[in-house]
């Protein structure tokens, strides 16, 4: 089974799918890539069925606001360089 690439290696900049959570494509240890959901909960990653990738890549889905991403303490995606 796939995991995380470590360290976590965002491809997109976080988005909220119905304003809310926060999603986003990470790459795997396979070099692949999955949909991601972060749990401020346990401060964890986790994995999302292939599905969800086109959901979080759709063009109308909005980032997450900074501010969210600080108070869930991932304020370090902020300046990372996506490309």
């Amino acid at each position: 089974m796939p995991k995380l690439k470590k360290p976590l290696e965002l491809i997109i900049y976080p988005k909220q799918l119905n304003g809310s959570g926060i999603y986003s494509i990470a790459k795997l240890d396979n070099n692949e890539a999955s949909a991601v959901i972060y749990h401020y909960e346990t401060e964890t990653w986790e994995l999302l069925p292939k599905p969800w990738m086109e959901k979080i890549m759709n063009i109308n889905t909005i980032k997450v606001a900074e501010e969210i991403l600080h108070l869930n303490g991932v304020g370090w995606i902020i300046d990372k360089n996506f490309d």
